[in-house]
Order: structure tokens, then sequence, then C-alpha cells
């Protein structure tokens, strides 16, 4: 197994290589596809926190 193989599994949980272009993650919220689960992760913090923009 390539290096990159290994680092698919061990950071995104991915058990294919994560450059063939597939988007396996989709985003509950708008549907927006993501190759990395982390990268989905980092998507819903920034665009669906529901704790942007709040004024205390």
């Amino acid at each position: 197994m390539g290096n990159l193989q290994n680092h698919c599994r061990r950071c995104h949980g991915l058990a294919t290589v994560c450059t063939d272009g597939e988007r396996p993650f989709p985003c509950p919220d708008c549907g927006m596809r993501f190759s990395h689960r982390a990268t989905l992760r980092l998507h819903q913090r920034r665009m669906h926190s529901t704790e942007r923009g709040s004024v205390t």
C-alpha cells in the first residue's frame, strides 16, 4: 500500500486514494460534496455554525 493510501486512511477515513475525484462526503445542510471528511467538518463549522454572527 502506498504512502498516499495510508495518509487517506489515517487522516480522512477513506479506503481509496483521495485523488480519484470522488466526493463521498455530502454536507447534510446544503448538499455540497467534499472529498475529505475533514474539509466537510471545516465547511460545516464555517458556513453552518449556529454561533456564527451572534452578538452577546
